[in-house]
C-alpha cells in the first residue's frame, strides 16, 4: 500500500490501486468519484489525446467524525484527490479546473488551501476562464508543502500533477 511521505493527522490514505482513497475509523467522507479522461476532455490541449481512463478520483467534504458539526457549523468543506500516473497526450495528468463564485455566506469567494501528502505538484490559478487570463501564478509544490490560495472575485483554479523528476 502507497503511504504518505509524512503524517497528515488524518487517517486517508491513497487505495493500493493508486487511485481513490481508503478512510480510517475515525474520518468520514463519500464515496470517491473517478474523473475519466471523456469528463475532461474539453478542457485538454488536444481533446482527442490518448491517457490513463480514470484520471483523478475526488472526496468532498471529508474530515475527522469529532470534528463533523464543528465543520458544518462553520461551513468549512475538506475534499482529497489522488491523481493517475501518466500524461494526457503531452500534458502532465491534471484535474479539471473549476471557478469559485462568491458565496452567498460570506459575501467571498472560497479560499483554498492544497496540502501535497506525496508526489510533486504544480498548483496553477488563473483571474478569469477567458482568452485574456488576467493575472495567472503557478506554485510547485512537494510532500509537506502547504500552498494557500486566496480567492477574491471569480477565479479558476487547474491543479496539475508532475511525476518526480
Amino acid at each position: 500500500m502507497h503511504k504518505p511521505l509524512f503524517n497528515s493527522g488524518i487517517e486517508i490514505t491513497p487505495h493500493p490501486s493508486g487511485i481513490g482513497f481508503m478512510y480510517g475509523n475515525d474520518v468520514f467522507g463519500p464515496e470517491p468519484e473517478n474523473r475519466k479522461l471523456d469528463d475532461i476532455r474539453e478542457s485538454l490541449m488536444n481533446p482527442l489525446c490518448d491517457g490513463p481512463e480514470i484520471v483523478y478520483s475526488i472526496a468532498m467534504d471529508v474530515g475527522k467524525k469529532k470534528d463533523q458539526d464543528r465543520l458544518k457549523e462553520m461551513h468549512l468543506l475538506f475534499g482529497v484527490v489522488t491523481y493517475a500516473a501518466g500524461r494526457l497526450g503531452h500534458e502532465p495528468v491534471r484535474s479539471q479546473g473549476h471557478m469559485h463564485k462568491i458565496s452567498s455566506y460570506s459575501g467571498w469567494s472560497t479560499p483554498e488551501i492544497y496540502e501535497i501528502w506525496s508526489g510533486k505538484a504544480i498548483i496553477y490559478m488563473q483571474e478569469v476562464a477567458a482568452y485574456d487570463p488576467g493575472r495567472c501564478f503557478a506554485v510547485i509544490a512537494e510532500p509537506g508543502d502547504v500552498v494557500m490560495y486566496p480567492l477574491t472575485g471569480y477565479m479558476q483554479l487547474s491543479v496539475q500533477i508532475l511525476p518526480f523528476l
